[in-house]
């Protein structure tokens, strides 16, 4: 590899660092690309459906110490969010909180530092679902996580479009991107947001209903 390619590489890295502090101007980029970002550039994504602790939580924790990730996060950035943070894309959060304590317990700079891709911004209704889809595979939503996930998609799709979506229109989104989900079984979601979760959040919350 030659020197200039060397020093093209590391200014892509080095992108994630980088602040406003030169002209007050923040660089978006327009393509999928490896950055090392801090745990400060980075933040928990608010619409991920995931409201309880992972089951599986002590065991990644262990795993990331002596491993570190197996994975690279997926990141991503609102432009009209808060200059220079990223959130998380596709899954992550548990990932994030469990980085947070290990480097709150060891201040070892594996820990701070975190090798991402960054993708750019696909919009938040598709952030919604990606995050639906990642946990989908892993397993790790309940019955109501997920409920309220495809309900919150719903709003941002209505508000898009600005009219209402037919449970078979959402169903047919849902599986273009990935998560595929019978209108019926939306139906049945919706009802247990509707009659059931006012009545026994805490129930429904702790996984009752199961993942189905």
């Amino acid at each position: 590899m030659s020197r200039k390619s060397s020093n093209v590489g590391a200014a892509m890295l080095q992108l994630g660092r980088q602040s406003q502090a030169a002209g007050n101007i923040s660089v978006m980029p327009a393509a999928e690309m490896p950055m090392v970002l801090t745990l400060d550039q980075l933040s928990p994504n608010p619409d991920n459906p995931r409201t309880s602790r992972n089951p599986r939580y002590d065991d990644i924790k262990a795993s990331i110490r002596s491993r570190g990730l197996d994975t690279v996060p997926k990141v991503t950035r609102d432009p009209d969010g808060e200059p220079d943070m990223y959130i998380f894309s596709d899954g992550g959060n548990t990932r994030y909180q469990i980085l947070s304590e290990l480097w709150q317990e060891t201040g070892e700079d594996r820990f701070f530092r975190v090798h991402v891709l960054f993708k750019p911004w696909p919009g938040r209704l598709q952030c919604v679902i990606g995050h639906l889809a990642e946990n989908e595979v892993r397993g790790e939503l309940s019955f109501i996580e997920k409920a309220q996930g495809i309900h919150k998609a719903r709003s941002i799709y209505e508000e898009q479009l600005g009219k209402a979506v037919s449970l078979r229109q959402l169903s047919e989104l849902l599986t273009r991107e990935g998560l595929p989900v019978h209108n019926s079984t939306i139906s049945r979601m919706e009802d247990a947001l509707k009659y059931l979760f006012p009545w026994i959040p805490d129930l429904l919350e702790s996984g009752l209903a199961g993942h189905k």
